[in-house]
């Protein structure tokens, strides 16, 4: 190189280095950007290969490609490519795709006309607005996870948050506390059932969003809480940490009568109840009942809630899931238990109890083992998979539907309380609530309570028949119109609630 450039003046001899790096480095960033847009292509291509074969439904597959390609114009803010599958300016018809590696292929061909009228849109910004589009199309379940949000989806369903272990509810007006988990900066310093939280950090709390949020928001929480037999609001300051969540909280009511709360389904639901029903059941102080309280219960691992069904029945079908493809197939039956749990149960649900709640609450009520109580479950009986695309990044998508062992469907529909309990009972039961009552005068579980302990045998109908009576007592002495309550079993028609839009018992963990 030094001999070629010898007969050259100095000036001219960098002119000519310089021309050879810069000839060397587009080379080298060509090359980079090449090996991006094929990663970025093989994320497509296997989520378009996820959807084609394991969504619940069948897709054509010209659809996929339609919709990938609505999904980049939406991004775009223009219609430049297609007007509509129909009407191709690319110069094929979309009908023609019958199979995914044509979707493949097309696709490519979407990706290179588009990088060449919109340069400043990278492969990345493509290739997610396609994949976007297509699950646009599917259910609201449906989604394209980032790499953060898949791992938080992971971490979540192994059982840990970074928070104060204080689960809150809505009591009135007030962001109530429902207990403190134990050994967490809560449970330290002092924070009990019952604790109204007013302000966090100094800030007003309005409702439970608003307490979760400002609660993240820094190392240090300090909570103001107003508490009973207490004259002024005191401060309690703690520090977030990483906190093992069991998702069960269990603790006798009174002698021989227990309850048992499950947040969520996560990896170590059935095992966390599991343990801790074997220390209310003891041989020396049997169990006579058992509350399981599934309200605002919104699912998680199925594998967990057909566990968590199958502690308290011998036998019969727990639930059957039904998609596509085979391996997506499977009908779920229960299995004899070392230890026998033969005591009464009542399921308590609401319209926010949903999917693995929803199984628990019709595999025990349909194979008689337990008595339902509350209002009708939100109806979600869908199944989503989680599933690795490359780079990070990953989509969930609904892979089948659930049908509770009579082989009803809870997708829209929900599961159907034995005996209807909705708010306006609720309200109005708040008010001649019992001395001795429950759990953060609880009038759903102090009427479960009593249903247990009025009951003439731990036979399902018995614990029906005592249920029906006590709430009937409860409306005759708190005078409820009977007719301003009912909720029909037959009205399929029901519109569907949406968890964003309604205020729900949901007890949230901050």
């Amino acid at each position: 190189m030094c001999n070629l450039l010898s007969g050259y003046d100095p000036i001219m001899r960098l002119l000519i280095v310089l021309f050879f790096l810069l000839v060397f480095n587009c080379q080298t960033v060509e090359k980079h950007v090449e090996s991006e847009t094929n990663i970025d292509l093989d994320r497509f291509d296997r989520a378009a290969e996820i959807i084609f074969e394991e969504y619940v439904d069948p897709i054509p597959a010209h659809k996929l490609i339609a919709w990938s390609i609505d999904g980049i114009q939406k991004s775009l803010n223009s219609r430049v490519l297609i007007e509509d599958e129909n009407n191709s300016s690319l110069g094929y018809d979309f009908r023609s795709s019958n199979d995914i590696e044509d979707v493949k292929s097309n696709f490519r061909s979407v990706l290179s006309y588009s990088s060449r009228t919109f340069p400043y849109f990278s492969s990345l910004d493509f290739v997610d607005s396609a994949i976007q589009g297509m699950l646009a199309h599917l259910d609201s379940k449906c989604a394209l996870l980032s790499p953060d949000e898949l791992r938080k989806i992971k971490t979540a369903t192994k059982g840990e948050f970074t928070g104060i272990g204080a689960v809150i509810t809505m009591k009135g007006d007030f962001v109530t506390v429902i207990f403190s988990m134990e050994n967490s900066p809560a449970h330290r310093a002092g924070i009990v059932a019952g604790d109204r939280i007013l302000r966090i950090n100094g800030m007003k709390v309005q409702n439970i969003s608003d307490a979760l949020r400002k609660a993240r928001d820094g190392e240090k929480v300090t909570l103001t809480i107003a508490r009973k037999n207490i004259k002024k609001p005191m401060d309690y300051e703690m520090v977030r940490e990483v906190i093992s969540n069991k998702s069960v909280y269990v603790r006798m009511l009174r002698p021989e009568f227990g309850y048992a709360w499950i947040g969520s389904f996560d990896e170590n639901t059935a095992a966390d109840l599991e343990r801790a029903l074997a220390g209310l059941d003891m041989e020396d102080r049997p169990l006579r009942g058992l509350i399981l309280d599934l309200r605002g219960n919104l699912g998680g691992l199925l594998s967990q809630a057909i566990r968590v069904s199958n502690l308290f029945l011998e036998k019969g079908n727990i639930v059957s899931v039904k998609g596509r493809i085979r391996r997506n197939t499977r009908e779920f039956k229960a299995r004899p238990n070392a230890i026998k749990r033969s005591y009464p149960i009542v399921v308590l649900i609401n319209r926010g109890s949903a999917s693995g709640a929803e199984i628990v609450a019709s595999a025990l009520q349909e194979n008689n083992r337990a008595i339902v109580l509350g209002e009708t479950s939100f109806g979600k009986g869908s199944i989503q998979s989680v599933e690795g695309i490359g780079g990070g990044y990953g989509i969930k998508i609904t892979i089948a539907r659930y049908y509770t062992p009579k082989g009803n469907l809870i997708q829209g529909r929900g599961v159907v309380p034995d005996v209807y309990m909705g708010n306006k009972i609720i309200g109005k039961h708040h008010m001649g609530i019992s001395d001795e009552s429950t759990l953060i005068d609880d009038p759903v579980i102090d009427i479960a309570l009593l249903a247990m302990e009025r009951a003439d045998s731990f036979h399902f109908y018995d614990l029906l028949s005592a249920a029906k009576i006590v709430v009937n007592e409860k409306k005759i002495g708190l005078d409820i119109d009977e007719n301003a309550l009912i909720e029909s079993k037959n009205n399929k028609a029901r519109s569907k609630i949406h968890l964003q839009e309604k205020q729900v018992y949901r007890a949230q963990i901050m």
